[in-house]
This record gives C-alpha cells, structure tokens and sequence, in this order.
C-alpha cells in the first residue's frame, strides 16, 4: 500500500483528504476537549518506518494552550520536521522529537522522559534511528477516545505494523491494546510484543521488567 502522506503539506486545517468527512463528523459530536486540532500537524507515526522497535499508542496529545489556538514560539519548525516525517525526508533524526533543534519543545521533552532510560543505554541519535511510535488516530486532541469510524489513512499505519512483524521487530503496545489488536488480529498471536505493568508510557526497566533488555537488543 502506498503511503498516503505523500505530499501533505501545511494547511491551516491540516486533515487528510481521505479522512476531512469523518474528522469533520467526529468533531460535530465530540466536545472540545476530544475535538481534534487540525491547526496541528497530524502525526500518525514518527520515526523510520522500517524501525527495529515500534511502540504503539492512541493518539498525538495536546497542550491546553493548543487547544486555546495558542501556538508556542517553536510552532513552525515542529510543523515542518512533521511533514518531512510522513515524506520520510528526516533522514538524521526520523524520529525527530529527539533532534536537539526541538529540544525546548514540548513533545520532546516528554520523550526524553519517557525514554530517558534508553537514551542513557544508546544515545540519542542511534534511538532516532530505530524507533517508530505509531498513533491510532494521526490527529492531535487535548484528549482522546476511540473514533466511532475508522479513519481511511489509519490503514496504511497498520500496514506498517503488519510490515514490521514480518521482519521481526519487536513491538511495544503501550496504549489501547485491545483496539490495536482488533484491527491486526495477528498481533494478538504475534510472540514478539511486549505489554507495560502500568498506563505510564515510560520505556523502563520497571515498566517492561521481563523485556527490557531485548528492548535494548532492537536498538543495539
């Protein structure tokens, strides 16, 4: 399947063609909390999507300063780091919330804490490499809950998860773990995921005790 982020580019309302009806219904319903926030750019995964190691969550979150329509001073330069992310066009840091240049952003600085402990093992630049987090909405929300239809675009995301179990990556579902797995059946029976003892989405040895040193491995 081809990749349908091909060319997406900044708009003020940055939704996919494929998805525009089903977002617009989405948002008619849903209270402004779980609307989603087309002013930012949709992130249905980031990284290299030929990533060794995968963690799989529900969706991009928001500030409640972006939810107000206020964008931070580094507005720009996520947006443009986003969208040479669905062209893969991120060639040193694909997982780019770890490039220094976004350090004082607030997507990077929750993953530097939520993968702090992989960065002390491998070092930034070798995580951003290998790491691919997928969303299963692409779209940002001060909160979220699982859309009534499913998004057409979502099933290239999937592909790529489907893809990464053919070639034997290991797969992390930190999130929603029962609608990723009723959407990819086979990563129900699929012996290289691992699941957290706890909602906090930190990538740890406490976290994921029984397989945090393949976690490593992946990486390494």
């Amino acid at each position: 399947m081809k990749n349908p982020w091909l060319g997406f580019r900044h708009s003020e309302q940055m939704v996919h063609p494929l998805d525009e009806a089903s977002v617009n219904e989405y948002n008619l319903t849903s209270k402004r909390d779980y609307q989603y926030l087309l002013n930012l750019e949709p992130e249905p995964w980031i990284g290299n999507i030929d990533g060794n190691l995968l963690v799989l969550y529900s969706n991009p979150g928001a500030t409640r300063e972006n939810l107000n329509g206020i964008n931070p001073p580094y507005y720009k330069l996520v947006i443009e780091k986003s969208i040479k992310n669905l062209n893969q066009e991120n060639p040193q840091y694909p997982h780019f919330y770890f490039d220094p240049a976004l350090a004082s952003t607030e997507g990077a600085k929750w993953f530097a804490v939520k993968y702090r402990w992989l960065i002390d093992e491998v070092g930034v630049s070798v995580l951003a490499r290998n790491l691919l987090t997928c969303e299963l909405s692409p779209y940002h929300s001060f909160r979220w809950k699982p859309p009534k239809k499913q998004l057409q675009t979502q099933k290239f995301t999937f592909e790529i998860v489907k893809k990464a179990m053919a070639r034997d990556a290991l797969i992390l579902i930190a999130r929603s773990n029962k609608i990723w797995t009723e959407n990819i059946p086979d990563l129900a029976r699929y012996p290289r995921t691992l699941t957290p003892n706890s909602i906090n989405a930190s990538v740890s040895p406490g976290n994921y005790p029984r397989g945090f040193e393949e976690i490593l491995s992946k990486l390494k």
